[in-house]
């Protein structure tokens, strides 16, 4: 991503590393991105606003229809350095219990499993030549974020 301004970029943040990843491949297809998971507790997606008319609102309606998609609710975003909220939909407070009994059982292990088969998904997706995704910047860390994880979730058992 080129060295930009703040006030051309909309900065999103996502509680879960799988759904970054989606949302970033999802934008991908419009709009440059970049990840970054340094905080402990989100994922950081960095969409660059195209100068053409009426691109930030083409692109927030598209983070809308993913939140509604996801069953979201609602996601922070921060345009020009003041922070907001983008609401769509209802939240579907069952997918967490709805999961497989695997996926109860391990946990952590179970969603960090489920995050790296998304980013290898959207990195892979980026390096097919056909594919409307363009680049994200910044997975080949998270993928190593995560998979450093993974090691540690193994070694703690």
């Amino acid at each position: 991503m080129s060295a930009r301004a703040l006030s051309e970029c909309v900065v999103f943040e996502v509680a879960d590393i799988a759904l970054a990843t989606g949302l970033a491949e999802r934008l991908a297809r419009r709009w440059e991105v970049a990840v970054n998971a340094e905080a402990a507790d989100t994922v950081v997606i960095v969409a660059e606003i195209r100068p053409e008319r009426g691109d930030v609102a083409l692109l927030l309606r598209d983070v809308q229809a993913f939140i509604a998609q996801e069953s979201l609710c609602a996601l922070r975003f921060e345009l020009d350095g003041r922070p907001y909220v983008l609401e769509a939909g209802e939240a579907d407070w069952s997918i967490d219990l709805a999961s497989d009994d695997e996926a109860l059982r391990g946990g952590r292990r179970a969603r960090l499993l489920k995050a790296l088969g998304t980013v290898d998904r959207a990195l892979l997706a980026s390096r097919t030549p056909t594919s409307p995704t363009t680049q994200i910047r910044g997975l080949e860390a998270l993928r190593q974020d995560i998979s450093f994880a993974l090691r540690l979730n193994e070694d703690s058992a």
